[in-house]
């Protein structure tokens, strides 16, 4: 009876050392970031944002996986550059696909530093042709970019700042709005 009864604990919660009760194996992260809907649409200057097709869907974090190229790029750029940048591992948005008017189009993402992301955030744009890569950093008052200055890259990422900022600034009225506020 005992072993019926651990055989079908294992096999609802996984193997001891994987479920994170004393195990030696850390558990994989996921690639899942839920598409809302709100953080895309259309840009001031005629581009638009979109969620990405596979392989480039989820969080910046995974970018760094699926496309070797970006991988080299985003890792010269960053070896010197504080830890949460160079991994990318921070909280984070879902990847959106910019598409500018002229058919330019980048996968443009942000990333921050855990538990300090109002004062460090990078704002990132790779280029899918040619493959350009242009980060847009703030840490504290310090504002800077690594990388190629495409003005295509920097509408990417302009576009998805001010899309992000829309997104806040509902937010804020929407939890106003609540009771007990």
């Amino acid at each position: 009876m005992r072993r019926w009864i651990l055989l079908v604990m294992v096999s609802m919660f996984g193997s001891p050392a994987s479920s994170g009760t004393g195990g030696t194996e850390a558990s994989e992260p996921v690639n899942v970031i839920i598409e809302t809907g709100r953080d895309v649409g259309r840009c001031d200057d005629g581009a638009s944002l979109s969620y990405p097709p596979p392989p480039y869907k989820g969080s910046a974090y995974f970018l760094l996986r699926v496309d070797p190229d970006f991988a080299a790029q985003h890792g010269d750029l960053t070896k010197q550059q504080a830890v949460w940048l160079h991994r990318l591992a921070g909280p984070s948005g879902a990847n959106r696909l910019f598409t500018a008017a002229n058919g330019d189009r980048a996968i443009v993402f942000w990333s921050c530093k855990a538990g300090d992301c109002g004062e460090n955030i990078a704002y990132g744009a790779y280029g899918l042709q040619p493959k350009a890569y242009l980060i847009e950093l703030r840490e504290g008052t310090n504002h800077r970019a690594l990388g190629t200055a495409a003005a295509s890259l920097a509408a990417a990422i302009a576009c998805a700042r001010a899309q992000d900022e829309v997104l806040r600034r509902h937010t804020a009225e929407q939890l106003k709005k609540q009771p007990g506020r």
